[in-house]
């Protein structure tokens, strides 16, 4: 099968971002070329594009951020132009001109909606491709692509064309056809979990805003009440340390008391993390002012078996902890000195075995910052940066800390990487999610969205799932960074109201829902589609935790002190 010749013209920091499109061309025997990479700056095309150019039959641009600044795509752009306008005054008038819009951002100005254009975002993969496949002659439009065939194609797919039946038909391997049957669909789950863990006794009072702290080590949750503040450095309320093990079988709750520190003793113990038997608390002085911090910030390491403290590390100020192969990663903030009421600080990044908390290296040669958190995998640390005009992605040795490599995006790198399959997916604030190479930093593909994305992504089943603070949730195909669907998190099911659609905690997957915590609101989609099954808000005010699963139900931590584990 064959359709008409392809010329397919994209600016240069696009170049590996349209795999999809390449893979379904080639699925389909389409003949086509690309514009490839044009050296800046371009003043003319050069011959050999100027020729492919007049050759093709339908002039693919493939729209993003990038190309309306791209001054090659808009000289391509031109001479197709003129190549039409003269088609028009003679015979040959097979010549089109298609717009494929890949980038949500990327807005269709008065003259490009008089073209033929096709949006993908928002759309399932086999919506696009079935237009797609129509404009470039791959199959008319009584010989539509295969829907329910097109969806399945992923990383891994075998793509084949069909010697018989429909001309046009895609056959590819159903990458979810080992899924479970889905759930039930739910309208509203309202007001009804199925366990309420309350972690307030009393006379303790709720927090504000932020929500219960709830850590999950294998399949023991650890969940911990929130205190109020009337002021940043006095505690109002009878501090208690206590750390409960929720039981997501039977609602049942079991306390275990924390050694308190001396001198610490008026300000609670902040569960940070839980892993292999042992929680790691924050603590700070009663005396230390969170703007200006001094060297009295603590981090200790507690035994659950035995409630015994095993280490502790004293700093100004930490990042969010990571935890690999029994070593902790954290950035730390020291007071170096103490001059005319000035304070001054050096930060680093730090890692310590969590056997007795001995330090094992300290990085000082890069803009780190405690508002980064690192992640860890495979004898490798991975971080962003964002100070001085930074913004790299840095890859360590996590034995010595030694750099491996950086990647330089268009933003500062603020989010948390996620490693999985040897490729690292991480979102700058230029609004695009990167795909790199874990072991060379080399960029695989990038996704370009209209916000940040700063949570973690989750990747499924060679899925993609990374939040943006658009308020969406972007399913992306691991390999090529294709969008399956993308969903707001902030429609009401019931009404399609539009509430608040800021998303900055990682999602979490059971079998075929995807959960989403925005503001006060517990959001969960269909994994297969993105369509909305139901949206839960414990309470009015406040925020809820990243969900986590356990038990098949879904545990958020709320502004309320109450841990909610929902029926997904």
């Amino acid at each position: 099968m064959a359709g008409r010749q392809v010329f397919i013209c994209a600016a240069a920091e696009d170049a590996g971002y349209y795999g999809e499109l390449i893979t379904a061309l080639n699925a389909w025997e389409v003949p086509h070329t690309e514009m490839g990479i044009v050296p800046n700056p371009v003043i003319s095309m050069p011959p050999t594009i100027e020729s492919e150019i007049r050759q093709c039959e339908v002039f693919l641009r493939v729209c993003t951020t990038h190309t309306r600044q791209s001054n090659a795509v808009k000289l391509a752009t031109d001479f197709f132009q003129q190549a039409l306008d003269k088609d028009r005054r003679g015979p040959n008038q097979r010549r089109r001109l298609i717009n494929l819009i890949l980038d949500p951002a990327y807005l269709l100005d008065d003259e490009e909606k008089k073209t033929l254009y096709i949006m993908a975002p928002g759309k399932s993969r086999p919506l696009w491709l079935e237009e797609l496949s129509v404009s470039v002659g791959a199959a008319t439009l009584t010989q539509q692509i295969s829907r329910r065939a097109l969806f399945g194609m992923g990383a891994g797919a075998a793509v084949a064309v069909a010697s018989a039946g429909v001309a046009g038909t895609l056959l590819v391997k159903q990458f979810r056809s080992q899924q479970p049957p889905a759930l039930p669909v739910q309208q509203s789950i309202s007001g009804n979990p199925k366990f309420n863990f309350n972690l307030i006794p009393e006379p303790m009072k709720n927090s504000a805003f932020d929500p219960a702290r709830v850590f999950q080590d294998g399949a023991t949750i650890y969940a911990q009440p929130v205190l109020s503040y009337d002021s940043f450095d006095k505690l109002t309320d009878v501090v208690d340390d206590t750390v409960y093990v929720l039981t997501t079988t039977n609602g049942q709750k079991r306390p275990i008391k924390i050694p308190p520190l001396p001198d610490y003793q008026l300000n609670q113990s902040e569960l940070i993390a839980a892993t292999n038997g042992v929680l790691l608390f924050h603590n700070l002085s009663p005396d230390a002012i969170p703007l200006a911090p001094t060297q009295t910030t603590i981090v200790r390491a507690v035994r659950v078996s035995d409630g015994k403290q095993i280490w502790k590390v004293t700093t100004a100020a930490h990042s969010a902890p990571a935890i690999a192969d029994g070593v902790l990663f954290m950035v730390l903030q020291d007071v170096t000195k103490v001059e005319g009421g000035s304070i001054y600080y050096e930060t680093s990044l730090n890692a310590f075995s969590m056997n007795d908390g001995a330090r094992l290296w300290r990085n000082t040669d890069y803009s780190f910052d405690t508002i980064l958190t690192p992640a860890a995998a495979n004898g490798r640390l991975y971080i962003g940066s964002y100070f001085d005009q930074d913004h790299n992605v840095y890859c360590l040795d996590t034995k010595t800390g030694k750099k491996i490599w950086t990647y330089l995006t268009g933003g500062a790198v603020l989010g948390t990487p996620t490693i999985a399959n040897g490729v690292v997916y991480v979102g700058s604030q230029d609004n695009a999610l990167y795909a790199l190479d874990a072991r060379t930093g080399a960029l695989r593909w990038r996704f370009a969205g209209s916000l940040t994305f700063y949570a973690a992504p989750l990747v499924h089943d060679d899925v993609v799932y990374a939040p943006s603070q658009d308020g969406y949730i972007y399913a992306l195909d691991a390999s090529t960074g294709a969008m399956f669907w993308r969903a707001f998190a902030g429609v009401h099911a019931a009404t399609d109201s539009v509430g608040s659609g800021t998303l900055t905690a990682q999602v979490a997957v059971y079998r075929n829902v995807l959960f989403a915590p925005t503001g006060n609101a517990l959001y969960a989609f269909d994994l297969r589609h993105g369509a909305q099954r139901w949206q839960y808000s414990p309470v009015s005010d406040g925020d809820l935790t990243a969900p986590l699963i356990s038990d098949g139900l879904v545990l958020v931590g709320a502004a309320d002190n109450h841990v909610y584990a929902v029926n997904p």
